[in-house]
């Protein structure tokens, strides 16, 4: 299968299972992200505005960065270092904290077991599933901040069909809602089609290399 193939279905399935519980370890990897640039923006007393759009933006370029790497051998490596990362991150703010959410701590560590087993097994083809679906998580995330948990917001009743909001508490539109009198998921849906098109390029298009063997 080619690899903008494989990175359509891997984005299809995440978008409809976002609100699931089987996504809860990739959904605490992008929440991460935001909290980690939103306290670093905070610090630096960067207004609210600016703010979102550099998150916007960050994790825009953090997925524009794995799909280059997803280009190479090393792409099977991206399952093991993301996860890593937040089940540690996890555990030095939990030592910090003083305190445990086990359904989380349940949620990260429970694709660092599979992912132990599938490097020992060198179920590489896998693995390169694994990944997208890390990065597919990023574009999908941005898809709760900027669109479907603002229009929640403005739109209460629409949240009942919205279930690919569960557990999400980020909004990137709300320093922008009622500017100029347009809604928050206006501007957001302009900044996620500003933020989709490099990402959509390099998938559909360049993603090279090691991938045309995959």
């Amino acid at each position: 299968m080619r690899s903008e193939e494989r990175a359509g279905i891997v984005f299809a399935v995440m978008l409809f299972l976002w609100g699931t519980v089987i996504c809860d370890p990739f959904r605490i990897f992008a929440r991460y992200l935001i909290r980690v640039s939103d306290r670093a923006f905070t610090f630096i007393g960067m207004p609210d505005m600016a703010s979102c759009i550099l998150m916007t933006v960050l994790i825009c370029i953090l997925t524009i960065i794995l799909l280059k790497i997803s280009c190479t051998r090393f792409v099977i490596f991206i399952p093991c270092a993301i996860a890593a990362a937040c089940l540690g991150g996890f555990t030095v703010w939990g030592f910090v904290k003083g305190e445990v959410y086990v359904p989380e701590a349940v949620a990260l560590a429970a694709p660092v077991i599979i992912l132990i087993v599938l490097y020992l097994l060198k179920l590489d083809k896998i693995l390169v599933w694994v990944a997208d679906v890390y990065i597919f998580s990023l574009p999908v995330a941005l898809i709760t901040y900027l669109i479907t948990n603002p229009i929640a917001r403005d739109f209460p009743s629409a949240s009942a069909f919205l279930y690919i909001n569960r557990n999400c508490d980020v909004d990137l539109t709300i320093p922008f809602s009622g500017l100029a009198g347009i809604p928050g998921f206006v501007f957001g849906i302009f900044m996620f089609i500003i933020a989709a098109l490099p990402l959509i390029y390099l998938s559909l298009g360049k993603r090279k290399g090691v991938s045309q063997g995959r």
